[in-house]
């Protein structure tokens, strides 16, 4: 009888509960009554400071129950249907709450994204499945006024100095120092893995980010290809190699560093040579003369291989190299002399690619381009003194020491301030500077093109005497 009426009770019971878990008995948070099965109790873990659902939301009010219930009645609401609240379910709400309400999220207070991190920080270890989809979500603030996922860029914390600001425009973002007062926002950050702020290293991901086949300069804005070269030069970096970086011209498109020409009130300058025909060079965009001092100018030069005078070879960065197309230009439109002056005011940048240097020659390819533009240099015609013409490396410095009276026609060439020193460049390309045997060997060489005096040729050949001893291998 006893085992009856036990019976009875429990069926009972269990009909109870079935009947009820039906019924719209429990309380929402948005107030209304639903059937306990529609909704989840949330867990202490994701609930704020004052018990309610982090996620509290017009659409998780519906699906909430209410936090008026006490937690010692939580086992029997249970047993009427309702379910936990998981943390995949936490996790794809609070991805709803971000996604259709961006400004209410990132305008909640300090304390709820202080509590929020906390809830984050303890999930990101469950699993990876939970850690993914932590990284996806748009949670972090970086300076700039964006919010980012963490897998979708490398994090930074911020600079502390405010000197150096991360670019736009490529896969790192310095969070905002807002995120970074709170410990528990700035723990997730870490184990989000968030990095010091290192100069160096964003320099890098800069560089790698130019190199990459893929890089598109015409999906990033001006300002943005401006800050990225601004930041390298302010952390200092320097060019150890032929790294190229893409810049935006005056006209709107986009050159390789190596091909883009800067405006210059230098003598010389591409400015001055290329002023009617600005289209056919690139010359970099506006914004780049924003930063107003000569230590920048200057470092576009050494470092982005940005020009101010005209380039003598191309390519710029590798061999094998020929005579650039725009010197091509300028010797189409000014004389030979031009030419000469330039290479004379800036020998010091244009050598490399003349005479060794101890660094490229043990390459085949670069001796061969340094012979090839020597001779193409040299055989360039030159106006010389008496009104003639002749080939650059059949001339002759017009100096005291060069002075001589053999009967045989000299090409001196036509150049101002001749016995200025810096004139000596020239020997490089086949012109004769200074006295020696090789001045009168050339000189022996020329006599097939004219009948001399006899007077004439036994003078050069007792000059050649003369030099034996200094220049015998020469001469033999």
């Amino acid at each position: 009888m006893r085992h009856r009426l036990l019976d009875f009770f429990e069926e009972l019971e269990r009909r109870t509960f079935d009947l009820l878990a039906t019924t719209p008995i429990l309380e929402s948070h948005s107030g209304a009554f639903s059937i306990p099965r529609s909704l989840k109790f949330v867990p202490d873990l994701f609930r704020d400071e004052d018990g309610l659902p982090l996620v509290n939301t017009q659409e998780t009010n519906y699906r909430y129950l209410s936090s008026a219930y006490s937690k010692n009645d939580v086992d029997v609401i249970l047993r009427l249907g309702v379910l936990r609240l998981t943390s995949l379910e936490f996790l794809e709400d609070l991805a709803v709450f971000i996604h259709s309400r961006p400004k209410e999220f990132r305008n909640m207070p300090d304390t709820w994204h202080s509590r929020l991190s906390a809830v984050l920080t303890i999930l990101l270890d469950e699993n990876l499945l939970i850690r993914t989809k932590i990284s996806r979500l748009k949670i972090v603030p970086i300076r700039n006024g964006r919010w980012v996922s963490p897998s979708s860029t490398k994090l930074l914390f911020p600079n502390q100095s405010c000197l150096l600001v991360v670019p736009n425009g490529i896969e790192v973002s310095e969070i905002h120092p807002d995120a970074t007062k709170d410990q528990y926002r700035k723990d997730f950050l870490k184990k989000l893995g968030a990095r010091p702020f290192q100069p160096h290293r964003v320099c890098e991901i800069i560089v790698n980010t130019h190199r990459m086949a893929e890089f598109c300069a015409q999906t990033h804005a001006t300002k943005d290809l401006v800050a990225h070269m601004e930041f390298m030069y302010k952390a200092d970096w320097t060019n150890g190699g032929s790294e190229d970086f893409w810049f935006a011209s005056e006209t709107g498109s986009y050159t390789k560093g190596s091909e883009m020409y800067m405006d210059s009130k230098a003598p010389f300058s591409a400015t001055k040579y290329f002023a009617n025909q600005r289209p056919t060079f690139s010359f970099l965009h506006q914004d780049y003369y924003k930063i107003e001092n000569e230590q920048w100018k200057d470092w576009l030069v050494n470092h982005a291989h940005v020009s101010d005078i005209p380039r003598l070879v191309y390519p710029v960065l590798r061999a094998p190299f020929t005579i650039s197309n725009d010197i091509q230009f300028l010797l189409a439109h000014y004389p030979v002399t031009e030419l000469l002056l330039l290479l004379k005011y800036y020998w010091n940048r244009y050598s490399t690619w003349i005479i060794p240097d101890g660094v490229h020659d043990k390459y085949e390819s670069w001796r061969t381009s340094r012979q090839s533009l020597k001779e193409r240099i040299g055989s360039l015609h030159v106006q010389c003194l008496e009104g003639k013409m002749d080939r650059l490396n059949q001339t002759f410095l017009p100096i005291s020491s060069l002075s001589f009276d053999f009967n045989i026609p000299f090409s001196f060439l036509d150049i101002p301030e001749p016995n200025d020193p810096a004139w000596s460049y020239l020997r490089h390309l086949g012109v004769s500077t200074q006295p020696g045997v090789n001045v009168f060997i050339k000189s022996l060489k020329r006599l097939k093109e004219t009948t001399p005096s006899l007077e004439g040729v036994s003078l050069l050949y007792k000059e050649i005497y003369g030099a034996i001893s200094t220049d015998f291998e020469l001469v033999r």
